[in-house]
């Protein structure tokens, strides 16, 4: 090919060039090479760049994280099977606008909370209860994983009975996940310095519509609940942020580096 020519046309004149060279002048006294630039950059500069501190949600969630989620789900498991096993008795694990204005029985706003329709009502409440309550535990500490989940429910539960009949029994952790969920995303917002805050506000402001907006429509479901309690959890995560720092040492499983960098950090 041409190109292959003229790169040995190139070879065959530098070899004519340097038989011409006078003897006993070796190719380390010509300095022309480094002058002009073309000196080969020391092996330092091929190393990669060393990591920096590992910022606060490159940690993973401390060691127990889960526990108290956990024991918390045992609780909602335990309540929901007394009322599925007698509803009558075990009335207390639901709460409507009647049992306040008329019974006054305001403990139901918490006691509800724990109580739930249907094994699939509980279990579809399983999954996003546990990761929220192991993030925000993990990161945050009890304010953040089980005062203000608690305030929260009790608060959703109040305004949402309060645009219902008061006939209609309102019970479940809905409105308290999502609460907590808002408070994530809050405590993300605030706490996540590895993006630009407009970046962290997008991100945050996408993953709420998509957790607001249901894909399917069920009639014995509060939406009106899952809205009050994401409204509370915003509310409430604004007003506590100052209260809330981050606690997120890193698990064993990490090097020893970034150990080390971390302890730096």
């Amino acid at each position: 090919m041409v190109i292959n020519e003229a790169y040995d046309k190139a070879n065959d004149s530098a070899n004519d060039s340097a038989s011409h060279e006078p003897a006993g002048k070796s190719s380390e006294s010509r300095p022309e090479v480094a002058e002009e630039g073309y000196s080969v950059p020391p092996a330092e500069d091929f190393l990669p760049t060393p990591k920096g501190p590992l910022t606060e949600f490159e940690r993973m969630p401390r060691k127990g994280s889960l526990l108290p989620g956990a024991v918390f789900f045992a609780l909602m498991t335990g309540a929901s099977i007394l009322r599925w096993s007698d509803p009558d008795r075990f009335y207390y694990f639901d709460v409507s606008r009647e049992s306040l204005t008329e019974a006054h029985q305001y403990w139901r706003l918490a006691t509800a909370i724990f109580g739930h329709g249907n094994l699939d009502h509980l279990l579809h409440n399983l999954p996003i209860y546990l990761f929220f309550a192991w993030l925000l535990h993990g990161y945050f500490g009890w304010l953040a994983s089980v005062v203000l989940p608690l305030v929260i429910g009790i608060v959703s539960n109040g305004l949402t009975i309060y645009f219902y009949d008061e006939q209609v029994h309102l019970l479940g952790a809905s409105g308290m996940i999502f609460g907590m969920v808002a408070l994530w995303l809050v405590l993300y917002v605030r706490f996540d310095h590895r993006n630009w805050w407009v970046k962290r506000v997008g991100r945050a402001m996408a993953f709420a519509l998509m957790v607001l907006v249901p894909q399917t429509y069920d009639p014995h479901v509060s939406y009106l609940a899952h809205l009050t309690g994401f409204l509370c959890g915003l509310i409430l995560g604004v007003i506590f942020t100052p209260l809330i720092s981050v606690y997120a040492p890193v698990k064993l499983s990490l090097n020893n580096d970034q150990i080390g960098e971390s302890a730096d950090a």
